[in-house]
């Protein structure tokens, strides 16, 4: 690992998916590790997602144990990614890097709907009542009835309401990162937290909208280009965990599950060479 000597003092890795099991390891990793915490960290994320409170649950535990956090995004960082990297005072990102939408998506035995879907199934009633010119109340409401009803069919009414109740948490959990880290110091804030956040849900195009390095920093958020010596050598980094989860070095399968693994969590001291956790 010596091709990661830099002048960066620590990097925390993370492959993960986002779920509420995988919190433990890290909570258990970084208490064992250094329980006076650090100064500067970087957290390098490569993640397509996952739950949104864990995501917030993981950052604001990492962010017990450093007092400034740079989040680098050499590739990817997703949905429960990108929440977690509103959690840094700064976000580094590969030039073809990628955020997306903080978007809520629920339904593992039966298709995935997402809140962003629906809220643009919601803009498409809107649009339609425009085109059509449906002015009369009686007419418009029964227009919009039928379309609903449509919508009610395959997505229950149970499962819309968790959709929403998810919506507001997620908006909760990210403006108060960015309220607390990343703008703690401006005096405007909450109104700048609040267009970013619109930004990454509900002015999103769709769920799967890849956000490049330009897109993400239009959206007001403090975010740089890494340098490309040291965007090769995360990718190395990335390229080796990636390999070793393939041979069933890290990231083995959850007991009783063949779909959810453990993550791969780590604190690694740049210069050296040792890397700790699971084995």
């Amino acid at each position: 690992m010596n091709h990661l000597t830099t002048k960066r003092t620590k990097i925390v890795y993370i492959i993960i998916e986002i779920k509420f099991k995988g919190k433990l390891y890290v909570i258990n990793l970084l208490k064992k590790k250094d329980k006076k915490g650090f100064n500067k960290l970087d957290l390098l994320i490569h993640t397509t997602g996952g739950e949104a409170n864990t995501s917030y649950r993981l950052i604001q535990l990492i962010r017990t144990y450093c007092k400034y956090l740079t989040v680098l995004v050499p590739t990817h960082s997703y949905s429960g990614g990108t929440l977690i990297a509103f959690g840094a005072e700064k976000i580094l990102m590969g030039r073809s890097a990628t955020l997306s939408p903080i978007d809520i998506q629920i339904g593992e035995d039966q298709p995935n709907f997402s809140l962003l879907s629906i809220e643009k199934y919601q803009e498409f009633l809107d649009n339609c009542c425009n085109l059509y010119k449906l002015k009369d109340e009686k007419n418009k409401t029964n227009f919009l009835i039928e379309l609903t009803k449509e919508l009610v069919e395959e997505v229950s009414p149970t499962m819309l309401g968790e959709l929403f109740r998810l919506k507001s948490i997620t908006e909760l959990h990210s403006k108060t990162l960015l309220h607390n880290y990343m703008f703690k110091n401006s005096s405007n804030k909450i109104k700048i937290a609040e267009e970013i956040v619109s930004k990454f849900t509900t002015k999103s195009p769709t769920h799967t909208f890849e956000m490049d390095y330009q897109l993400v920093k239009e959206t007001g958020l403090n975010v740089e280009l890494m340098e490309q010596k040291f965007y090769i050598s995360l990718k190395k980094l990335i390229s080796l965990c990636t390999t070793l989860k393939r041979g069933g070095v890290i990231c083995s399968f959850f007991p009783k599950s063949q779909t959810l693994r453990i993550p791969y969590f780590d604190i690694f001291d740049v210069g050296g060479s040792k890397f700790y956790g699971e084995k």
